[in-house]
């Protein structure tokens, strides 16, 4: 029966954590997403913490963030992204060792099938958000700003608001709790930055 501390089970743990939290970092505000990531992330710290791993497999995790950088940047893109997945899932294949003393621990099967599944959805994932950074805006988003809607989660640094009928991503410099309606006061990149109404004789229709 597996446990906790095999090998296979901490290496899949893992690569959960890691497609959650590149989940929760391109739908941010729900908070679903990053409690999920914060729990895959806790387990995964404390399997390591209690196996024997190869800590210099962290290198080849830590290698994997320039060429993902370099993506983001439209240098040579599909390579870059390429590069920093084989970093990342080499260097997570490698960390755990065998407990009967052998290098590595995880099965090769549940490597491939990890790689082929995980690999595969979030290259076209990133690929999908890299284009989307290299495209121009679909829609001027100055020309929500004066605009009156809704916050429909809790909104700080992220979060989402309705705003002449479409759910956009938003920040703000003060809390704002979900429900509370909200004033378009600028733009950054593609989140609208709002402000709330706190007086509600200010408010205005925000859309159907």
């Amino acid at each position: 029966m597996l446990s906790l501390f095999d090998p296979n089970v901490a290496y899949v743990t893992a690569m959960l954590a890691l497609l959650v939290v590149v989940l929760a970092v391109l739908t941010p505000g729900t908070g679903i997403l990053e409690l999920g990531a914060f729990f895959l992330l806790t387990v995964a710290g404390y399997q390591v913490s209690q196996m024997a791993v190869n800590l210099w497999a962290l290198v080849f995790v830590a290698l994997g963030l320039l060429p993902l950088a370099l993506a983001f940047r439209r240098k040579n893109t599909r390579l870059a992204l390429g590069t920093s997945l084989a970093l990342f899932f080499i260097g997570s294949a490698l960390l755990f060792r065998d407990p009967e003393g052998g290098l590595i621990g995880v099965h090769p099967l549940v490597i491939l099938t990890a790689t082929l599944l995980e690999g595969g959805f979030l290259w076209l994932l990133a690929e999908k958000s890299l284009e989307t950074l290299s495209s121009p805006p679909m829609q001027d988003l100055s020309r929500l700003i004066g605009e009156v809607g809704e916050a429909r989660t809790p909104v700080y640094r992220e979060g989402s608001v309705y705003v002449n009928g479409e759910a956009w991503s938003a920040r703000s410099e003060v809390p704002i709790q979900e429900g509370e309606h909200v004033k378009v006061v600028g733009r950054e990149g593609l989140f609208l930055l709002v402000e709330p109404l706190r007086d509600r004789r200010q408010q205005e229709p925000y859309g159907q």
